[in-house]
């Protein structure tokens, strides 16, 4: 198979080429980036780490994304396209893919985008082609786990998606951002979209704070309702469910997240020009300028060390008795063999609360921190379910809707990534 990967040199892409060169039956990697030489440095950086099972060819190509022929001619002969670039891009790389037939995956829309890129869904039908859209750590293994919890339930009344943040790396940068820093500002300073009593609305971002403990070691973090894709795709695929409400709250340490809300109380996430004496400044691109000017990356001195907890909480009724395997690599309440063993005589109108969790720590060998694994490997693991027909429906589909939790749990656990699901009933009157 041959994949091509969009941003493959930016901070998440990178590890996507790295998990795609240690893949077995990958036959060619092209690490596509705006800066050519910065795509030929990530390729020879991920070809020289490939491991055992790596026989992957591994290039670097110059491609700007705003060229639509360019993008065209580059994706003609690949199988899949993974683009791991900013979410603004997701709709011209897909509409290329449409065109040349090719498989697609991406990290993620950030609600808005994610919607217009749902609309595309007749194209890709069209082209007798899959676009998964969304398919990192949050979302992507966070909509899996929604679709796991609540798979044998008849009625699906509240999903709680949840991200705790913990960073334990010592830095002497004043931001130490985790992930892409435009994708943070935008998630704290763009209003937030929840979905509350069976409709959407707008929240302020940040707002609806609470403390949650999370899994060790990520332990008790502030969240707060941020803008998400998960709330734009989980409330369409549990519509025929009685879906009521959908809701993700982020949280970061509290350190970052006090720097933050400060950084956008002041205005400085905003997006339109100032005039200054000194002329005009736009105030985002400055702030994006000092921080990643005082960026610092971790060395053999200072390795990642930080955590990450993925949650997801679903609420709902069981039609009748279900024996359905858990699918985790651990079910705390459950039987050794991992099934879910649930009474024959179950009343049909038991109420269920399920808990997934995903708890991920930074890759020893690789030097990849837990956000960086967490994001980048998935959509590697799904790239290879298109080119093998694992995933085989056109269409543009969220990953609860696309990707079957078996396979991909068990590659997500080869790769330090564990599930939890927990189950807890009672009977209703």
């Amino acid at each position: 198979m041959r994949v091509l990967v969009v941003g493959g040199a930016g901070a998440m892409g990178r590890w996507t080429v790295r998990d795609l060169t240690e893949s077995e039956g990958v036959d060619e990697v092209v690490v596509a980036d705006l800066d050519g030489t910065r795509a030929r440095e990530a390729a020879g950086w991920a070809a020289a780490r490939s491991g055992s099972n790596g026989t992957a060819q591994v290039s670097g190509l110059a491609l700007d994304a705003a060229d639509p022929d360019g993008l065209r001619r580059a994706f003609d002969g690949a199988d899949v396209v993974c683009n791991c670039a900013v979410f603004a891009l997701n709709l011209p790389v897909m509409e290329a893919c449409a065109d040349t037939a090719t498989h697609y995956v991406d990290l993620g829309g950030l609600f808005h985008t994610t919607r217009r890129q749902l609309a595309l869904h007749e194209r890709f039908v069209a082209a007798g082609v899959t676009a998964v859209i969304g398919m990192g750590g949050s979302p992507g293994v966070t909509n899996v786990l929604a679709a796991l919890a609540a798979r044998d339930l008849a009625v699906v009344e509240e999903v709680e998606v949840r991200l705790g943040v913990a960073d334990f790396a010592p830095s002497s940068a004043p931001v130490p951002v985790p992930y892409a820093i435009q994708t943070i500002l935008d998630e704290f300073a763009v209003p937030a979209m929840a979905f509350l009593d069976g409709r959407l609305v707008e929240v302020p971002a940040m707002s609806g704070q609470e403390e949650l403990d999370f899994p060790q070691p990520v332990g008790r973090v502030r969240v707060g309702h941020t803008l998400h894709s998960e709330v734009a795709t989980l409330p369409l695929f549990f519509g025929d469910r009685g879906i009521r409400s959908v809701t993700f709250k982020v949280g970061f340490p509290a350190d970052f997240m006090d720097k933050l809300t400060l950084l956008t109380a002041l205005g400085l996430a905003d997006t339109s020009p100032v005039e200054l004496p000194s002329g005009r400044v736009v105030p985002r691109e400055l702030l994006v300028h000092c921080i990643t000017r005082t960026a610092t990356t971790p060395g053999p001195e200072a390795a990642p060390d930080d955590a990450e907890a993925i949650w997801v909480r679903v609420r709902g009724r069981r039609a009748g008795p279900s024996g359905d395997p858990a699918l985790a690599p651990r079910d705390h309440l459950g039987t050794p063999d991992r099934v879910l063993r649930n009474s024959p005589g179950e009343a049909a109108s038991a109420c269920v609360e399920r808990l997934a969790e995903c708890v991920v720590r930074p890759h020893q060998a690789w030097q990849a921190s837990s956000g960086q694994l967490d994001t980048g490997v998935p959509p590697s693991i799904v790239a290879q379910f298109l080119a093998t027909k694992v995933i085989d429906r056109p269409g543009v589909l969220a990953p609860e809707d696309a990707v079957p939790p078996e396979p991909f749990l068990a590659e997500l656990a080869t790769r330090n990534m564990e599930v939890t699901l927990v189950t807890r009933e009672r009977s209703v009157p």
